[in-house]
């Protein structure tokens, strides 16, 4: 990941596990938006982070399983244009959230970092107040 890292230009991140649960890794909000923007060229991982819910099964049919994004704006919110998404904890970190929507055509993406708030929803709220404003107060060309 610290490879790829580099070629996408993520100044200020290093990767310690594939989970990004070692606190000896680190990002901050412009490198993960980064991240963010390039997930969304990746129809399977776009599609993916962008699910509300989906059962599937194990390959023998015996097992099944009900997943649920953990993205509140994706899985709970009625959040016009609610696209990709990730969600992170830590306790150095705290809540993060890293989310986009698109309207008319055109995308934002919200980067939450260490809300104040110990709130389950906490970054989720923030990171809605952040796109709703992005829209309200942007001009797209």
């Amino acid at each position: 990941m610290n490879k790829l890292a580099g070629t996408l230009h993520l100044e200020n991140s290093h990767y310690a596990d594939p989970a990004g649960l070692n606190d000896d890794g680190h990002s901050d909000a412009l490198d993960l938006a980064k991240v963010a923007s390039e997930v969304r060229t990746i129809p399977v991982l776009a599609k993916i982070t962008s699910t509300a819910d989906s059962t599937v099964q194990d390959q023998s049919g015996k097992h099944v399983f009900q997943l649920k994004n953990s993205n509140r704006i994706v899985s709970e919110y009625d959040f016009e244009g609610a696209g990709m998404g990730k969600t992170g904890f830590t306790p150095t970190a705290g809540h993060c959230l890293v989310a986009s929507a698109t309207r008319n055509g055109n995308t934002l993406i919200a980067v939450v970092l260490n809300t104040y708030s110990t709130a389950p929803d906490a970054s989720a709220q923030v990171a809605k107040d952040l796109l709703e404003r992005g829209f309200a107060q942007t001009e797209f060309q």
